[in-house]
């Protein structure tokens, strides 16, 4: 009998509105196999469904999340992390196609890692609070690119471009990624300790809801959104939404916001052909003075010309 193969390679997105679409058999097959997705589209849309432990990238455009009913926007400078048996939707479109690259793991690679890497004395001494029953449960979802774990997706998504040449090293690789992914935990639970209260519980729930906030500032910077409309999707009240924010993030919500709106401002200024007073209000802002004023503040030059220097 031939052996199941225990990675397989998507390059398309399912049709789920298909009549022929078995979501119990699509859910059984990703909990078999550790699946690299990696496809391009305009339009795709999946309620809200089971998934697995999986690490979720976009290389262009944009693919909103939807997580215990709130919208999260997943952009080419952060990655998303979704637990095991997390439940959400998606939703692509876009004039342009948007590349999405996922990498989705079985409960079986991670429990048979997971053994091994908690025996390590090396692994032990870098990581020294890891607990093998919820090591891998994470609180935020949404982080920027970084020295730990995008790597490794660079990685994985250089050798997915030959699958079946390098299905070996694949494995190596997935390995690699859980590796960084507790070193990552790690450096999230410190940061949970910075978070106010008596009990690492208590503490837990408060970075959670924090942190859903955060995210929620993150998705909809282009809109007018105020401190009540963040603490409420924190679940938390005004002051104690803003006071914990500052402890925890080392700045006020809207001092966070300010720092989004002008990354993606700059990204903009940069990389389209686009006006000032187009990418002003893309970000969220109305009077295009007080934009640039605060662009200049922040990056040293204004807005027209990081344009003008573009078009020489």
């Amino acid at each position: 009998m031939k052996a199941m193969r225990k990675f397989e390679l998507f390059d398309y997105f399912p049709n789920c509105n298909s009549p022929s679409f078995d979501w119990d058999a699509h859910n059984r097959y990703f909990d078999s196999r550790n699946v690299i997705f990696h496809a391009k589209t305009k339009a795709a849309e999946y309620p809200e469904h089971w998934g697995c432990l999986s690490v979720k990238t976009v290389i262009s455009g944009v693919e909103n999340f939807f997580i215990e009913r709130e919208k999260f926007a997943l952009t080419k400078d952060k990655y998303l992390i979704l637990n095991h048996g997390q439940h959400y939707g998606s939703q692509v479109y876009a004039e342009s196609e948007v590349e999405s690259f996922t990498i989705n793991y079985t409960e079986e690679f991670v429990a048979l890692a997971l053994q091994a890497l908690l025996t390590n004395e090396q692994v032990l001494i870098d990581t020294p609070d890891l607990d093998a029953d919820n090591a891998l449960e994470f609180i935020q979802h949404f982080h920027d690119h970084d020295g730990i774990i995008t790597p490794a997706l660079r990685r994985i998504y250089s050798l997915s471009q030959q699958f079946q040449a390098n299905y070996a090293l694949i494995e190596e690789a997935y390995f690699d990624l859980l590796k960084a992914l507790l070193a990552k935990q790690t450096g999230i639970q410190t940061q949970i300790q910075k978070t106010p209260g008596l009990k690492n519980t208590t503490r837990q729930e408060l970075f959670r809801r924090l942190v859903r906030g955060k995210e929620f500032i993150e998705s909809n910077f282009d809109a007018n959104i105020s401190l009540n409309d963040m603490a409420q999707v924190s679940c938390l009240s005004i002051y104690h939404f803003l006071e914990s924010f500052n402890q925890v993030f080392g700045c006020t919500p809207y001092q966070y916001l300010i720092r989004v709106r002008l990354k993606h401002a700059k990204q903009m200024l940069e990389c389209k052909d686009i006006s000032v007073q187009e990418v002003c209000q893309s970000v969220g802002y109305d009077d295009v003075s007080s934009f640039s004023k605060l662009y200049k503040k922040t990056f040293g030059i204004s807005p027209s010309k990081v344009n003008l220097k573009l078009n020489y």
